[in-house]
């Protein structure tokens, strides 16, 4: 028997098995279906007005705590840049990095 046709042969039993599973589930939703119907709450305008302005107003109070107290002043030591090495441009320093290295940054 060729490869082709048992794979036919598994593609058309699979879509009958399921094609029979779908017709059963259809049915037993359709006897199952409840009388009461569904009521989906909905939100006024003015509660999604009151909603937003609140997380507004929480983000920028977490952005005002941040920038109060994360400033230079808090870095230990300074920053000097090395010359001739350009990440942008790629310039980079010399070495190796090993494929561990590289698999430790993505974890």
């Amino acid at each position: 028997m060729k490869v082709e046709r048992l794979k036919n042969i598994i593609k058309e039993a699979t879509r009958e098995v399921i094609h029979e599973e779908l017709k059963e589930i259809l049915l037993e939703a359709v006897k199952s279906r409840s009388s009461t119907p569904i009521v989906e709450n909905k939100i006024s305008s003015g509660q999604q007005e009151n909603v937003r302005n609140g997380l507004r107003s929480s983000y920028k109070d977490i952005l005002g705590e941040t920038a109060q107290t994360m400033t230079t002043n808090n870095l230990q030591g300074t920053f000097t840049p090395q010359p001739d090495i350009d990440s942008a441009n790629g310039t980079l320093p010399p070495g190796q990095v090993s494929l561990d290295q590289i698999g430790a940054f993505i974890k």
